[in-house]
């Protein structure tokens, strides 16, 4: 039997952060700013190339991670080294 699994569609580059930032994420407390979300992020130590992407949120309060993700979604992709 095959079942579907309903998921937010994700760009590919961040698809192999989405886990760890979903449990970044799980930790903030909401409401929080962009500006919040970027100090608890340094704060907890995520990689680099998380905090280049949340840097990218548009500058408002978030009350869930799930509007982050979307928000994340909506960004265009940091570029790599």
């Amino acid at each position: 039997m095959l079942r579907s699994v309903c998921r937010v569609a994700e760009p590919p580059y961040y698809s192999a952060m989405s886990d760890a930032l979903r449990e970044f994420l799980d930790k903030v407390n909401y409401p929080a700013t962009k500006e919040e979300i970027l100090d608890h992020a340094r704060e907890e130590g995520v990689e680099d190339k998380t905090l280049a992407v949340l840097g990218q949120l548009p500058d408002r309060s978030y009350d869930t991670p799930a509007e982050i993700l979307k928000a994340v979604g909506d960004l265009e992709p940091v570029p790599g080294p």
